[in-house]
């Protein structure tokens, strides 16, 4: 388990998500993955997703 710090919208959950996924080598910098995603967060789940494909969009491995 992970402590996230700040507040718990999709934007920064986004971004824990992508730090924990590398850390269990699901994403790569070149490589992904990672399928389908959810938190237990429902208002969040839609921003959180957008946040994760970004991420992994400025690395160049998520297609359109």
């Amino acid at each position: 388990m992970h402590r996230i710090l700040g507040k718990h919208s999709g934007v920064n959950l986004g971004r824990y998500f992508i730090l924990f996924t590398d850390r269990a080598g699901i994403t790569s910098k070149t490589y992904s993955k990672l399928g389908h995603i959810t938190n237990d967060n429902a208002s969040t789940n839609l921003k959180t997703a957008y946040e994760a494909a970004d991420r992994l969009a400025q690395r160049g491995i998520l297609g359109d």
